[in-house]
């Protein structure tokens, strides 16, 4: 396989607004509070504790050459300490309007979320204090700083929160989100699955955060759930939008586009390789049962076997592939919102922390700390010489899964 060069952007300075939440009220109903958008995500996405991470990489770069170093090596984990931070908005993508700006504790935090994975009994164990901390925090945003949104912007061996990294684009720059639709039950599978009620309060409190960005250009797959996902963003929001139900009408519109780019499918070189080779090999060998495995096992590419090979694309390709397809800087608009799936984001993830962030589902089966989170996955940054910062991120106060329950 190649090696592969990109430039990460290096930025002057940035012109800094308060970002704040938006107080206007909801369409979540009990046991939410309408005005309580940070308890409905304290409730949904309890803070989790501590995460060790490894060392900082400088960006998309040098993820080919850290692809080939042994398995081993990739194994080395390290402590990462929290590391408080805010945000603010650029005035490139931020509405000035003051009207409708109040404090915001979410911009107050930035979560060190890297490769360590923690039990799901101390995952439980910080759901209780975190809910009732988080709701109730009394804070005034706090500009971030160019020091912080370098490192920010550096930060890719573990998750940022997509907020941080919105405030961190300077003027004169776009950014897209690659990230996965909100929270479903296990048995809505298939193209016709929809959200559950959970789902859709994560996509209702997640528009109103941002509620203050300009309009947001939508893509989406045609798996109902991501279309629902858009409308539930938009309606917290209160961005006006050409569609009103899902299925959309039109699969290009002018705020939102249909794209089979954002399916797992992108990734997988021969379907009937993977479903009747690589997966039974793998079931045979390991004794796997979820047809998720093989997404994280080809990702961090170790002792692939040939089977697997034949099926799958190289995922660091494929996701240069992606932005060249969508996300170079005339392709692009201000901000996009591009909804996908769980199986396309695992793999791209990998790739765009160099292997550092650790969802090695295929080593922990049934064990969900070692899968993504609902409204996470990628940040892409690009500026007008196409130099272009790829970035893990999550909405969400915790990027990994930890419970997938079918409630």
């Amino acid at each position: 396989m190649r090696k592969r060069t990109c430039r990460v952007t290096i930025f002057g300075a940035l012109s800094a607004l308060v970002f704040a939440a938006c107080s206007e009220s909801s369409n979540i109903n009990a046991p939410y509070q309408q005005d309580d958008l940070q308890g409905i995500l304290s409730e949904l996405n309890p803070d989790p504790t501590t995460h060790s991470s490894s060392s900082k990489n400088q960006g998309y770069s040098s993820a080919k050459q850290n692809n080939k170093s042994s398995s081993s090596s990739r194994e080395e984990q390290s402590s990462s300490s929290q590391n408080p931070q805010s945000s603010s908005s650029p005035k490139s993508l931020y509405s000035s309007s003051s009207s409708k700006q109040s404090n915001n504790p979410w911009n107050q935090w930035q979560y060190p979320w890297g490769q360590g994975n923690q039990n799901s009994s101390s995952s439980s164990n910080s759901q209780s204090s975190s809910s009732s901390n988080w709701g109730n925090t009394n804070s005034s945003a706090i500009v971030t700083t160019n020091l912080q949104c370098s490192d920010i912007r550096k930060t890719t061996d573990k998750f940022s929160k997509l907020n941080d990294i919105l405030a961190c684009v300077e003027p004169g720059e776009k950014v897209a989100f690659v990230i996965r639709h909100a929270a479903r039950n296990k048995s809505a599978s298939g193209d016709n699955g929809t959200l559950n009620d959970e789902g859709r309060a994560q996509s209702v409190a997640f528009g109103k955060e941002l509620a203050n960005v300009g309009d947001i250009y939508f893509m989406n797959t045609k798996v109902y759930r991501t279309m629902e996902t858009v409308l539930k963003i938009v309606e917290g929001k209160g961005q006006n939008f050409s569609e009103k139900n899902y299925p959309f009408s039109s699969k290009v519109g002018n705020d939102h586009e249909e794209s089979e780019d954002l399916e797992d499918k992108f990734l997988v070189k021969n379907e009937n390789t993977l479903n009747n080779s690589c997966r039974p090999a793998l079931q045979s060998k390991f004794n796997w049962s979820w047809g998720w495995s093989p997404y994280s096992y080809v990702a961090y590419e170790e002792n692939v076997i040939q089977e697997c090979k034949d099926a799958f694309y190289d995922v660091d390709d494929k996701l240069a592939e992606l932005v060249q397809n969508h996300f170079t800087y005339d392709k692009m608009h201000d901000i996009t919102l591009a909804i996908s799936h769980d199986k396309l984001l695992v793999p791209l993830v990998i790739a765009a922390s160099n292997r550092k962030i650790d969802l090695r589902f295929h080593q922990h089966e049934n064990d969900f700390n070692y899968w993504i989170n609902y409204l996470t996955g990628i940040a892409i940054i690009v500026d007008k010489s196409n130099n272009t910062t790829i970035l893990p991120t999550t909405a969400l106060n915790d990027p990994f899964l930890r419970t997938f329950p079918d409630n």
